[in-house]
């Protein structure tokens, strides 16, 4: 959070003027800022972290979906997930996370139910099970 006196704001304002011309959601920044601070009362402003995308391991994804390293390498090298390799002969996969539309947890969540699901149906049906 960054706070910005109305002495500050008036400085902003008169070095907007020195601007190039192709800054213009810069100026609007400043007028608005200078609206604002119209009251004489400081101006808050809070900077977002850009959205930087996360990056998952094979050995994340495997974990993920139960399934083995090298069937997520197979899926990296074949276009289905979309991956980029690390430079040089060892290179290894990264994989982007925001392509799966779950998270991690409710996957894991997800495939625990249909272990514990098939684990109930394991068995021998009765008897007078009918087929």
């Amino acid at each position: 959070m960054v706070t910005l006196t109305p002495e500050d704001i008036s400085a902003l304002r008169r070095e907007e003027q020195q601007l190039p011309s192709d800054f213009p959601r810069l100026r609007d920044l400043i007028h608005t800022l200078g609206t604002l601070s119209a009251s004489g009362e400081p101006v808050g402003i809070t900077i977002a972290e850009p959205d930087v995308p996360r990056w998952l391991t094979t050995r994340d994804v495997a974990d993920m979906f139960r399934i083995s390293e090298r069937a997520v390498r197979h899926w990296c090298e074949q276009g289905h997930v979309v991956a980029m390799r690390t430079p040089g002969p060892r290179g290894v996969w990264r994989i982007r996370a925001d392509q799966f539309a779950a998270s991690s947890d409710a996957v894991t969540t997800l495939l625990d139910t249909v272990v514990r699901l098939n684990g109930r149906f394991d068995a021998e049906p009765p008897d007078e099970y009918e087929r």
